[in-house]
């Protein structure tokens, strides 16, 4: 037996945290990846690499950024569901040590239910009536997340695009499958002529 109301309460009051900072380490890792394939791009347009295997290194290291910022944002999440939130509004002083904590807990054997639902419906409303406010410490590194995303995402997008990357060197971005086929293809060695004249210098 838990307490449904307060559950209720803390879900409603972490849903917008959540929602605001999965999308802020979305916007983070897609701009991280455009950035990181924009500046390959630009590294073939100028002509730095001009062998095949520079795909391949922009889409692998893409790829480990991309998921760099999925085991981050990850952990950034789960610090926000409604027990881990219930918990850290009690280290900052809203509520004291377990009066929130102790509600999501399945209630011990013997525990009154007329008492149980008194603490719930109290604490419930004690929630939805001060829990924005309270929050705040805990919204305020959701919304420098949200913040460094979008600018991420925007500068990486404007780089991605002003490489080129749908014609010219660039443009070999798109085909990793090719790439790939060109590095490990076999060298092949032919005669520019079948016959030579005696002492011509080849």
């Amino acid at each position: 037996m838990t307490a449904p109301a307060t559950q209720s309460a803390l879900q409603r009051l972490g849903r917008p945290l959540r929602s605001r900072n999965g999308a802020g380490w979305a916007a983070l890792g897609l701009g991280a990846v455009a950035a990181l394939l924009a500046a390959w791009a630009w590294s073939a347009r100028l002509g730095w690499f001009s062998a095949p295997y520079w795909v391949l290194l922009a889409w692998s290291m893409a790829l480990l950024g991309l998921a760099a910022i999925a085991y981050l944002a990850w952990g950034t999440q789960a610090r926000l569901s409604t027990v881990r939130l219930a918990g850290r509004l009690e280290e900052l002083g809203a509520w004291r040590h377990g009066t929130l904590t102790a509600l999501l807990d399945a209630a011990a054997t013997g525990t009154s239910g007329q008492l149980l639902d008194l603490a719930d419906r109290t604490q419930a409303e004690e929630v939805s009536r001060r829990g924005a406010a309270a929050v705040e410490p805990i919204a305020r590194p959701v919304r420098t997340v949200s913040a460094a995303g979008l600018v991420c995402l925007v500068l990486g997008a404007a780089a991605f695009t002003s490489a080129g990357p749908v014609n010219g060197a660039a443009a070999a971005l798109w085909h990793p499958r090719r790439a790939w086929e060109a590095t490990v293809a076999p060298v092949r060695l032919r005669a520019a002529e079948s016959l030579v004249d005696r002492g011509k210098l080849v």
